[in-house]
């Protein structure tokens, strides 16, 4: 014999008159307005909260700004002795330092078929 499951019984206020469904609509709105203005304070402290928290970050968001652009034009003027042409990336041990390659890129072609034949045929003259 297979057991049966047994489901719990639906535990909801169901309104027997109309006066009690109104009492019901009424209960309802009184929540979700509660439900309002406890979600409007949330969000005011945690909008204060953030806003000390970048507040006591921006010393440290500059000084990183500051260090970084100073590592920069130190491995940009020392890039061939760090990587000694190789390779395009150098390891202090602390961090990584990479430097990025573009995609050779063509800029400024015209879509027009006349223009784009005249701009090759100027190209070959001048090679």
């Amino acid at each position: 014999m297979a057991k049966g499951t047994k489901t719990k019984a639906a535990t909801v206020c169901v309104p027997q008159t109309r006066d009690e469904a109104t009492a019901q609509i009424a209960a309802i709105g009184k929540l979700q307005r509660e439900l309002e203005e406890i979600t409007t304070k949330m969000n005011l402290k945690l909008a204060a909260t953030k806003e000390a928290a970048e507040l006591r970050a921006a010393p440290a968001k500059a000084e990183i700004e500051d260090l970084t652009e100073g590592l920069r034009v130190y491995c940009d003027a020392n890039r061939e002795a760090l990587t000694k042409g190789k390779v395009k990336f150098f390891d202090f041990g602390t961090g990584v330092v990479r430097w990025r390659q573009t995609k050779p890129a063509v800029r400024g072609v015209p879509r027009d078929a006349d223009k784009l034949a005249a701009l090759i045929a100027a190209i070959r003259e001048k090679a």
